[in-house]
């Protein structure tokens, strides 16, 4: 199972026994299961009776676990944002620090259609962030801050210039995203890929400009 992100876990304990240890695995248990719910339910409407229904559980069960309904989605957002940063972390094991690999793995699973109903989800629950951004800061700071760090570095280990790796990775990282929103709303897959096929260029030339300026001249 999934260990929620420790910013909303539960406090760590001078001794745990098998009942703590239990707890815990439930309270994981029912936190993958919360988060299913909402990306195929997604917010909207939300109400704890029907999803703690879904779950298989009693409406109190769940609020002994999660606290109110605004705990409940804090947490799922919270969980959301911990699964990002594991996504992000495996794939720069993946792809080193090539940035034009790391952009075609990130859009072969970004663009799956087993992957869209995640989207959907994700986006509504990034609008109901937006209206409480103190609240739910660590989230929307997942949404740009998470992402870039790593592709400024292969940008600049790929020879882009530090003033402009920046620039580049926002680029990249909004277009992206702005593709998939295409992509939820048209479902048109020939040009949207195209479109990203494009940004794939436009990437693999600012590598190619970056590397002939820091290409030391022959002698």
């Amino acid at each position: 199972m999934n260990r929620m992100d420790s910013s909303v876990g539960d406090a760590v304990e001078p001794v745990r026994d098998g009942r703590y240890t239990r707890h815990d695995e439930r309270r994981r248990e029912l936190m993958d299961a919360a988060v299913a719910y909402v990306f195929r339910e997604g917010l909207s409407g939300l109400s704890i009776r029907p999803m703690a229904e879904a779950l298989g559980i009693s409406h109190r069960t769940l609020l002994h676990h999660f606290g109110s309904k605004e705990e409940l989605i804090a947490r799922v957002l919270a969980e959301m944002r911990r699964r990002q940063l594991q996504e992000l972390r495996q794939r720069a094991i993946n792809e080193g620090d090539d940035p034009l690999a790391a952009l075609d793995a990130g859009w072969k699973q970004m663009s799956a259609p087993e992957r869209l109903p995640f989207w959907r989800a994700y986006l509504e629950i990034f609008a109901v962030a937006t209206k409480s951004p103190e609240r739910h800061a660590d989230f929307l700071d997942g949404m740009v801050k998470a992402w870039l760090p790593a592709m400024i570095r292969s940008l600049l280990s790929a020879g882009v210039p530090k003033a402009r790796a920046e620039s580049v990775a926002t680029l990249v990282n909004a277009t992206s995203r702005g593709l998939i929103i295409d992509l939820l709303t048209t479902g048109d897959y020939s040009r949207v890929n195209k479109a990203h096929q494009h940004l794939r260029e436009l990437l693999a030339q600012e590598i190619a400009a970056g590397k002939s300026k820091t290409r030391k001249p022959r002698s």
